[in-house]
């Protein structure tokens, strides 16, 4: 039987949680040099700036504007993401192209073969502005440490980093461009717990495994 969330509704403007791990909950990550590599990738295909491919000559698949990166925490055994998709279809083919370049980076380095991730992505469907600002809070509040784990979007909401490639504004519209306000809905944990059990019921396989 398929899971509930791999997307059958793919539409466009409309926002999605995607997110995914590793095969057999073994780490997607192992150092930092593996996160670095992932998030390299998303910049590789969101940012502006078309990116070469150095050992064949030809320019790598660019998604600027077709899809929008909002909110992302890479966690030791999985990753989420928070995205707006402007094109129909963009999605999967971000998703494609991220998986596929990242299996063979991490095969490579640690000599082993076969599928990385468990399956096909999942991507929930976000259809209200309150719905994504507490995604967007769950997403960066899987670390436990969230506030100083450093392979989140946490630091382009508080204005440390900036970057075409990563899109906080959207969220932080819906605070009045606040950062503060923003930074204390994060840290309301009390509320936050209130919505995680309607977040269970709407994420697929289980999002205690994910925790």
């Amino acid at each position: 039987m398929p899971s509930k969330n791999v997307v059958r509704e793919d539409a466009d403007d409309t926002y999605y949680h995607i997110y995914n791990r590793c095969i057999s909950g073994n780490d997607l990550f192992k150092d930092d040099s593996d996160y670095i590599f992932f998030l390299s990738l998303l910049k590789r295909y969101l940012q502006r700036e078309k990116t070469i491919n150095k050992t064949n000559g030809m320019q790598y698949e660019n998604f600027y504007n077709r899809i929008e990166l909002l909110t992302f925490c890479l966690m030791p055994t999985h990753f989420h993401l928070l995205v707006h998709q402007v094109e129909a279809g963009t999605m999967s083919e971000l998703m494609k192209a991220i998986a596929n370049s990242y299996t063979k980076h991490f095969n490579k380095k640690y000599s082993r073969r076969g599928p990385l991730f468990q399956g096909v992505y999942k991507a929930s469907r976000i259809s209200t502005d309150e719905y994504l600002t507490h995604v967007s809070r769950y997403i960066h509040l899987n670390a436990v440490d969230y506030d100083d784990w450093s392979w989140s979007s946490l630091p382009y909401y508080k204005g440390n980093f900036s970057s075409n490639w990563v899109r906080p504004q959207f969220v932080l519209d819906l605070f009045d461009n606040n950062i503060p306000a923003y930074l204390e809905f994060v840290a309301d944990y009390e509320e936050m717990h209130a919505q995680l059990e309607e977040m269970h019921h709407q994420l697929a396989d289980g999002l205690e495994s994910l925790l």
